[in-house]
């Protein structure tokens, strides 16, 4: 349980006024995302520094400034309420950490001072200007006496009956009469606690009954109040973090100083303490406290129903030797339990069982020093503080650091005589806690290290500071990565009671250090792991990353490579500089086969650091050429092109059984360096299943040994059989119509369609040219009957027809020809209003509906209403003579619905009324065929509103886009910034169906909302997230505990993404649908302890659910809904020391899994939530990267990206492939875990 921290005022004559109470220290420090002004209605917390990128790159400016202007700069992005960080001229940086917070962030981000005097404010109530945590007193009547709030948590004290207005003077609120000749005061303190005092003036008013016991009702919803043994109170919730605390109470009267000199030899701790003889520089008794002579006493307290009761001592309170007025004294202090314990004590002989850990209660509010002969607990008595041990400070191998100086600094503030002057020692000692007593102290002189002795004089007209060197101290803790580091004071003559001297309770360390420079990462090129991999026949560069934190500093590298008996063979020294941090190289060139190490050490010729090792092997011997082969895809010309993926099998050569690695590629050798496609071998061999490009293919293989040499290249040439028909609408050649659109920013956008019809992802399919406003058609229009194409009206006029390519890859952009006017056409292109392609079929060739053999035919409105057919002549891409169907065709929007009941048909829209009818041709009765709105075709009335122009600018037709064959539709709204998708299914009757949502379209260009990084800071479970790849952090807060690792997710389909955590040790989600502090929204048990955290939209319901992967046996394990229960789905995927992944790879709006393999840098990535191989691997990062996942383009499918610890930088990847990153920035702090998510919603 933690105790609060206080402050103690003196004023030059030695009063002491009231004490000044505060919270766990180190929890302020921890907690982020804190308001600061303490206001009744919104109570404020201590700020934390700011996080992200922020940190290192203001260090970075202000060592520059520094050194350039010769003085030192403080680093305002690392103040935080109790720390202050400076650089200095010569590189270093200087912190300075008092033991609790003295300052507070006001709503505009400057710091200001802690002021706790009192004000009414608009509700009524009485508050103080500004503390780190809430705290509201009454301002009269019936309310509760004091509110206090600690991080969302409140606790309201009240009096047992109404209370008259306060009396304000500066921190103090005095309630008058609220017994008979008895006040109550109530002081606010600088951490948002509060001290009260209840003033009994005289022996009538002591004889109160109702002071006999008093009973003070208590409410704190959602805590648990206790007291322990020795009085003091606790108001924790159900996990046991404590919020807020009281000190035991005590009580005094005002008896003044014995005369009796031999007093002095009194060493006993009755309960109503008698008064020894007086120093001296006497203390008067006050409010504040008791003054030399005081008698003393505790005052038990207890809690039972909603109350506290407290029990005065009757002999102090009504007394033959008590002097009035009589003080009692409880308080209660906000207070956390997270984080490092920053604590002051006092332990005294005369009281050797006395633990006043943070103790509120004068005189250990201020910790003596020395032999105490003249009040209380007489005796020896010690101080001990425990400061915070910053993580700056620590020495490691990420950030090294020296300690140059360190001084604690302690403020005098009562001495026992205003003429003597005394050394006090210093000394190094194990941590204090509520244990803490005489008779178990942490050290004592005799067994603790003396760190220094400073001479201190009187206290008598001004308060003394001295500074005690503990370098050594700090140099242990920054060594010995410790938390805390405590410290006890104690005279250096424990007999002389005249050099007795009490202290602050906020005594300050300045620590001076200084870094550095590092190894970051070492790797070669070609790439290898560093325990040691294999380089082939080529020239070998050798890469070290340096780093050193005083960014202005030059930073070298010294290299050496050693051969396998552990003799040096080359070096290179002092390689680089670079300014702060960066990659220095050695070219090593070619070597000979066997095995190598290789060490770097980075220096800034002051400080060098130990240098780090790596090995490899060289092998320079090429594998044979492979042979390949397919059953599906034969090289014989006669393969079906319907057939999609088939596997094709690679074998090694048979002198080279060591392949390990083929890459392949369609139509050109694969790349040299990082091949995009790639497969692993077993045993030498491996089978890839594939998907042709098109109707003649070749296919480029190449096997690799372990070594990355290369064979040569083999080609499999194979051709499909052309088709006599194709699926209508289908650009992708799977078999079912596609949706395309014009973008935000002009090209055309490919949505591949589903049986479902559902759509996946963006595909851009143009490059180069505008599409806006375009009039659409897909349709096999060039005849060549492998894959439709698409027709476009573009708005200079011209019709052009672009072939489809039968996949999702980008169509070419040849308008050197565009289509010729038929002949005898009475309008131009540019009067066409509506175009679309036929794509049924009443012969042998897709399109022909007029049964001449030719197709596909086409049908358009122009815009002086006409309805025209427009059949296909023999030729490509050539427009027959056009027939009139009908006039009055203005305000129709049309389409080719495909075949409806073996024939086909055509949809038309009224765009003003929004009714949509289908036309339906077929065979005539007398031989022929009719044409769909032609005078004798049918007419089914599909919908008679709803699908206005107004409502749906875009239909598209989706024929047979469910397998049961009915025409369908896609209708785009005009939903910002992104249009929504919907589908209409057809029905048997030529009716629509049940609508539903089919896709949202991406937004490409400044207004897309594309998926944006954040980091997670273990340290104090804060978020702090961006919502552009750029700049700094748009919003930072505090969420989850110790030990919790983070998760994000749209946890409620409303398209933000928002965070969450999940504890492996209890393996329990807590999920939240805010991107601020607060409680969890939804609280899940899934999985097992040890279990990594996924989450992702499995099944295609826009709403983000749980998971876990399972390391101990590769598994995923996905459940379909946030609530417990076991998996939906489950499989294994991955292996030893992977790091699981989810994404939608493919643009299909479901995430699917994956796994980062950190031994390679090898992505792993899986199309389907199934067993099976890997569908995509590829190299991206670097040693000791950390994956990360996102949208980051805003196309609709999710690709890679790292964050590099050693950088501090986030490297993103548009694709799923090898290469460099598209973007890269730095952001974030060591220690911090990479996240990303769309946190401001689709």
């Amino acid at each position: 349980m933690y105790k609060p921290h206080f402050q103690v005022r003196r004023t030059v004559s030695g009063v002491l006024p009231r004490a000044v109470s505060g919270t766990a220290v180190a929890a302020l420090l921890l907690a982020a995302g804190a308001t600061t002004m303490a206001l009744p209605a919104t109570p404020a917390q201590a700020s934390s520094a700011p996080a992200g990128a922020a940190q290192p790159a203001a260090a970075a400016a202000a060592i520059a400034q520094a050194k350039e202007t010769g003085r030192s700069v403080d680093i305002q992005a690392l103040t935080t309420p109790n720390t202050t960080v400076k650089a200095n001229p010569d590189g270093t940086l200087t912190l300075d950490q008092s033991l609790y917070p003295t300052r507070v962030k006001a709503a505009d981000g400057t710091w200001m001072a802690v002021d706790t005097t009192l004000h009414a404010s608009a509700d009524g109530t009485v508050v103080p200007a500004a503390t780190p945590s809430g705290i509201a007193f009454s301002g009269g009547g019936s309310g509760p006496l004091a509110t206090l709030t600690s991080y969302g948590r409140q606790m309201a004290i009240s009096w047992p009956s109404a209370l008259p207005t306060p009396d304000l003077s500066g921190s103090t609120a005095t309630y008058p009469d609220v017994l008979p000749d008895v006040d109550l005061a109530v002081t606010a303190t600088p951490l948002g606690g509060f001290d009260e005092v209840l003033i009994v003036k005289t022996a009538a008013a002591a004889d109160n009954p109702q002071l006999t016991e008093l009973k003070l009702p208590t409410s704190a919803q959602g805590l648990e109040l206790a007291a322990d043994a020795d009085g003091s109170l606790t108001a924790s919730d159900s996990t046991g973090r404590v919020f807020f605390n009281a000190p035991s109470a005590t009580m005094w009267d005002s008896s003044s100083p014995a005369s009796v000199q031999t007093a002095r030899t009194l060493r006993k701790t009755a309960t109503a303490k008698d008064a020894p003889v007086a120093p001296d520089n006497p203390v008067p008794t006050t409010a504040d406290g008791p003054g030399t002579g005081a008698q003393t006493a505790d005052v038990p307290a207890t809690i039972s129903g909603g109350q506290i009761s407290l029990t005065p001592d009757a002999s102090l309170l009504r007394g033959d030797s008590t002097h009035y007025p009589v003080y009692i004294d409880p308080s209660w202090n906000p207070n956390v339990t997270s984080g490092a314990r920053l604590a002051y004590d006092e332990v005294q002989e005369g009281c050797s069982s006395k633990n006043a850990l943070n103790s509120t209660t004068s005189p250990y509010d201020t910790p003596g020093v020395g032999l105490n002969d003249f009040s209380g607990c007489t005796g020896r008595e010690r101080a001990y503080y425990q400061f915070k041990v910053d993580t700056r400070l620590w020495n490691n191998t990420t950030t090294p650091v020296t300690i140059v100086s360190a001084t604690m600094k302690a403020v005098e503030v009562y001495s026992a005589s205003c003429s003597v002057t005394g050394n006090v020692r210093a000394y190094l000692t194990g941590a204090i806690d509520e244990s803490t007593t005489w008779h178990n102290q942490p050290g004592d002189p005799a067994q603790s290290t003396l760190e220094d002795t400073t001479s201190f004089g009187p206290a008598c007209t001004s308060n003394p500071s001295g500074g005690f060197d503990v370098s050594d101290a700090f140099g242990k803790a920054s060594t010995g990565h410790w938390s805390v580091a405590a410290f006890m004071l104690a005279a250096g003559d424990e007999s002389n009671d005249l050099a007795f001297k009490r202290f602050a309770n906020n005594p300050t360390v300045t620590v001076t250090y200084d870094t550095t420079p590092r190894v970051t990462s070492m790797t070669t090129s070609p790439p290898t792991p560093c325990t040691g991999g294999v380089i082939g026949n080529t020239a070998i560069t050798l890469h070290s990353a340096v780093n050193d934190p005083d960014k202005g500093s030059p930073v070298y590298a010294n290299f050496a490579l050693k051969n396998s008996a552990g003799a040096v063979i080359k070096s290179a020294n002092q390689q680089g500089p670079v300014t702060g941090s960066g990659t220095l190289s050695w070219n090593i060139g070619s070597l000979v086969n066997g095995k190598y190490t290789w060490t770097a050490a980075a220096t800034d010729l002051k400080y060098a650091s130990a240098a780090s090792t790596c090995s490899f092997t060289v092998d320079s011997t090429a594998p044979g050429a492979p042979a390949v082969t397919s059953a599906a895809y034969p090289n014989d010309g006669d393969a079906d092109p319907r057939v999609g993926a088939g596997d094709f099998v690679f074998t090694h050569a048979a002198d080279s059984s060591d392949t390990v690695r083929y890459a392949y590629n369609w139509g050109s050798r694969p790349p040299t360096v990082n091949p995009p496609n790639w497969v692993d071998a077993v045993n030498g061999n491996a089978t890839k299943s594939l998907t042709p490009t098109g109707l003649h293919n070749i296919l480029f293989v190449v096997a690799m040994d372990a070594a990355g040499n290369q064979s040569p290249a083999t080609t499999y040439v194979f051709d499909l059989k052309p088709l006599t028909s194709e699926a209508p609408g289908d650009l992708t050649g799977d078999g079912v119509p596609d949706f395309i659109t014009p973008g935000s920013e002009g090209s055309l956008h490919l949505y591949p369609g589903t049986t479902t019809g559902q759509l996946g992802g963006l595909f851009p399919l143009t490059k180069g040219i505008d599409f806006t406003n375009a009039l659409l058609a897909v349709g096999d229009v060039n005849q060549d009957k492998f894959s439709p194409g698409v027709l476009a009206r573009r708005n200079n006029g011209n019709l052009y027809f672009y072939p489809g390519n039968g996949d999702t890859e980008p169509l070419s952009m040849d308008e050197s020809s565009p289509i010729a006017l038929p002949e005898g056409a009475s309008f131009t292109w540019a009067d066409v209003t509506h175009i679309t392609v036929a794509s049924g079929t009443y012969g042998l060739v897709p399109g022909d509906i007029d049964g001449d053999g030719n197709g596909p035919d086409e049908f358009a409105t122009t815009s002086d209403g006409t309805l025209w057919f427009i059949p296909a002549t023999s030729i490509p891409a050539n427009a027959g003579g056009p027939v009139q169907l009908a006039t009055g065709w203005q305000g129709k929007t049309i389409l080719a619905a495909g075949p409806y009941q073996g024939s086909e048909a055509l949809w038309a829209r009224n765009d003003a009324t929004g009714e949509l009818d289908l036309y339906r041709g077929g065979p005539a009765a007398g031989g022929g065929y009719i044409i769909p709105a032609s005078v004798n075709s049918t007419k089914i009335v599909a919908s008679t509103a709803g699908m206005s122009a107004t409502t749906y600018p875009q239909l598209f037709a989706a024929p047979a886009a469910k397998a049961d064959g009915a025409p369908g539709l896609w209708a785009q709204n005009t939903s910002t910034p992104a249009p929504k998708i919907t589908f209409y299914p057809g029905t048997s009757s030529g009716t629509l169906g049940t609508p539903s949502a089919a896709q949202t379209l991406a937004v490409i260009g400044a207004s897309a909302h594309a998926d944006t990084i954040g980091t997670y800071r273990p340290g104090d479970q804060t978020f702090n997230l961006r919502n552009s790849n750029n700049g700094g952090d748009d919003f930072s807060f505090s969420y989850g505990a110790s030990g919790d690792l983070p998760v994000h997710g749209d946890w409620n389909g409303d398209t933000v993404d928002t965070v969450g955590a999940f504890n492996s040790t209890t393996h329990v989600f807590t999920l939240r649908n805010s991107n601020s502090p607060g409680d969890a929204t939804l609280t899940i048990s899934y999985g097992s302890a040890g279990d990594i955290p996924v989450t992702g939209d499995w099944n295609h319901d826009g709403i983000d659910t749980i998971g876990v992967w399972r390391p101990s046996d590769h598994t995923f394990y996905l459940r379909n809904s946030n609530t417990t229960g076991s998996a939906d789905i489950s499989f294994v995927f991955g292996g030893t020391g992977d790091v699981p992944l989810t994404g939608d790879w493919n643009g299909d709006r479901t995430d699917t899994i994956g796994v980062y393999r950190p031994s390679n840098d090898t992505f792993y990535e899986r199309n389907s939530n199934t067993a099976g191989g890997n569908d995509a691997q590829f190299i991206f990062g670097s040693p000791n990267d950390q994956p990360i996942v996102g949208d980051w383009s805003g196309h609709g499918t999710d690709t890679i990206g790292v964050w590099r610890p050693s950088e501090l930088k986030f490297y993103l990847h548009n694709a799923n492939a090898s290469g460099v990153g598209d973007s890269s920035f730095p952001y974030g702090a060591p220690g911090d875990l990479p996240i990303a998510g769309d946190w401001s919603g689709r």
